[in-house]
């Protein structure tokens, strides 16, 4: 663990755990390729490094070994240290530097925030420089590992148009659905759509709309979708609403297209809402039985209307025929289940109140059966909280 603590470039970055038959050495590998950094070399660098560091070291004062303390886990933070009461000219200097190895740097897994420091504190200038050097690898950047967070911290502080325009272009000429299902690359296109205008996320959404399923139960492009329903308004994503809609009732069983259709019905308009409710009318105990679509039911209870709502209940409330020749109401089904049962509990929060009471009538009368379920009693404790609330 200590070990561990020890490669850590800052506070946002946290080494994985080794893979099988992986030692330490193997980790240090260079994300550029440039081999194995030695132990000794590693601990002579850090020696020397500290000795020489004073708390009233200024940024030109490391001039000449920058490249190389960038690269330290020491020497990374006592650059970032001095960047924040640097002047521009002194980044300006330290970029001069820098230049030829810029690009290592920026994937190295301590150097990458020295960039983004820059970037912090950094002015016009400073940030037009490292934008520039960053022209032609916007894309090689976005799926390594520490280059994604050198790009994004690009997109989130310069303000520049025409800076944020070239690095769209590149992202934009590049493969953009592997970027958004890249497991580095797709943050960088997450920051895109959470700082930049909506008018420029164009190319993101036609991609999204045109393989919208495929998005949706994607573990990274199910993110980039939900960023989307976040930040624009249904008019503007109107095609991607539909298609995936279109395909409501496999997504809401998905592991992750689940979160897609719930966040529809919590950003949408009533009428995305009023599609949803037709898929779970009629199939509200066997979704609410299914790991995750009933995690969107709970959600369309929260959000449906009154008369949504007291259809809803009506189903569970009526007596059916069940499988095994028995005769009796999905309520009763659901409130025994491992995943139904929070769905009821649900129902009892958003009920109308003529509703509500048939459901705790419903629940009391069968309270001592219930108790001697696992998931039976968790009803039994919702519905006596109410009832205790309403007393008072």
């Amino acid at each position: 663990q200590q070990q561990q603590q020890q490669r850590q470039g800052g506070v946002e970055y946290h080494l994985p755990p080794l893979a099988p038959n992986q030692t330490m050495d193997a980790r240090r590998r260079r994300p550029n390729g440039q081999g194995v950094v030695g132990r000794d070399r590693r601990k002579s660098l850090d020696r020397r490094s500290t000795a020489s560091f004073d708390g009233a070291s200024r940024l030109r004062d490391l001039n000449g070994r920058l490249a190389e303390l960038a690269a330290d886990q020491n020497g990374s933070r006592h650059i970032q240290h001095c960047i924040e009461t640097a002047s521009p000219s002194e980044m300006l200097d330290a970029l001069g530097e820098l230049q030829p190895t810029l690009y290592n740097v920026m994937v190295d897994v301590f150097g990458n925030y020295v960039i983004q420091k820059l970037l912090r504190f950094g002015d016009a200038s400073v940030k037009e420089t490292i934008v520039r050097q960053m022209r032609g690898r916007i894309p090689e950047l976005s799926i390594n590992n520490f280059g994604c967070r050198v790009v994004q911290e690009v997109l989130a502080t310069v303000t520049s148009a025409d800076l944020r325009r070239e690095v769209l272009e590149e992202l934009e000429e590049g493969d953009v659905q592997r970027l958004i299902m890249h497991q580095h690359a797709n943050h960088v296109i997450q920051k895109c759509v959470t700082t930049l205008p909506k008018n420029l996320l164009g190319f993101i959404i036609q991609v999204c709309q045109e393989n919208a399923t495929q998005m949706a139960c994607h573990l990274y492009g199910c993110r980039v979708i939900q960023r989307l329903i976040e930040q624009c308004d249904p008019q503007q994503l109107a095609t991607l609403y539909e298609n995936v809609l279109l395909d409501c009732e496999s997504l809401t069983r998905d592991a992750y297209g689940n979160y897609v259709v719930q966040h529809i019905i919590s950003h949408g308009h009533p009428e995305h809402r009023t599609v949803v409710m037709d898929f779970i009318r009629g199939n509200v105990m066997e979704m609410s039985k299914h790991k995750f679509a009933s995690n969107v039911v709970e959600k369309f209870l929260h959000h449906a209307t009154i008369e949504q709502l007291s259809d809803l209940i009506a189903e569970v409330c009526m007596r059916i025929n069940l499988p095994d020749g028995t005769t009796t109401a999905p309520l009763h089904v659901m409130m025994k289940d491992k995943f139904a049962n929070y769905v009821v509990q649900t129902m009892l929060e958003c009920a109308p109140c003529e509703a509500q009471y048939a459901l705790l009538e419903y629940i009391t009368a069968n309270s001592e059966v219930l108790r001697t379920y696992n998931y039976g009693k968790h009803i039994v404790s919702k519905a006596e909280k109410i009832l205790t609330s309403m007393k008072r």
